[in-house]
């Protein structure tokens, strides 16, 4: 590992100038100081991870590898995603975490644990490859709400409750493909919403030129346009409230 500190600084320099001459200061700017950063916090604890260092050496490879394509930037076929773009988005986390542990090496100390940040990453790796519908009933029984608060729900109900699908940051990119997020929003027309609530964000690095795959993915939601809202107009009503998150 005795090298690595040295490859890793002379691929992100590599990939900065990339940057700047293929997509602009801006780009280039973000990648020198992201990879800048992480480039020192990997270098310090490489030694710790010696045992797996082909492994070590991979991710940074892969991240260095992300980083230089997002130059031009795409939605990702499935092998790439798996292979690169994935292992990269949570190295560079775990690396971030692990600062802590870096600065401690830097003072002369045994940074015990330094895996610790790279299990915490993972975690919230798992967490973004699935979703989470959550479902919710909540009965409005008219009462005012003095302050903003989380109000009891209700033991109302009624025959047919106004139902309001929320799908919330899809992000789509590496951890949420075209084909993902369109069989989300099928399965959301049908739990037969009379309102649907997109809440952003929509988009990462890789498909922000990716209009017409974002239209796509959304497209089944048309089919809820036409449909007739319920009758709410009683005095006290059921939404039901179905989310997905990513």
């Amino acid at each position: 590992m005795v090298v690595f500190p040295w490859l890793a600084a002379a691929g992100a320099a590599t990939v900065v100038l990339i940057a700047a001459v293929c997509r602009g200061r801006l780009y280039a700017t973000f990648a020198a100081v992201l990879l800048g950063i992480q480039t020192l916090v990997a270098s310090a604890l490489a030694p710790r991870f010696a045992w797996c260092w082909p492994i070590y050496a991979y991710f940074q490879a892969a991240l260095l590898v992300h980083f230089a394509l997002l130059v031009r930037p795409r939605l990702r076929s499935l092998p790439y995603r798996a292979l690169v773009s994935v292992p990269a988005s949570w190295f560079v986390a775990g690396t971030i975490l692990a600062i802590p542990w870096a600065l401690f090496a830097a003072f002369g100390g045994e940074p015990r644990g330094a895996w610790i940040p790279y299990a915490v990453a993972l975690v919230g790796l798992v967490q973004s490859l699935r979703h989470r519908p959550e479902e919710i009933d909540i009965a409005l029984d008219g009462d005012a709400i003095d302050s903003l608060r989380r109000h009891p729900r209700g033991d109302v109900r009624v025959e047919r409750p106004l139902r309001i699908v929320q799908i919330t940051d899809p992000h789509l990119g590496p951890f949420m493909s075209e084909a993902r997020l369109r069989r989300i929003c099928e399965r959301a027309v049908r739990r037969a919403p009379d309102l649907v609530f997109l809440t952003g964000d929509f988009i990462t690095m890789e498909s922000h030129g990716a209009h017409e795959a974002l239209t796509r993915a959304l497209s089944p939601l048309s089919a809820t346009v036409a449909r007739k809202p319920a009758d709410v107009s009683t005095s006290t009503s059921t939404p039901t409230f179905a989310g997905t998150s990513s």
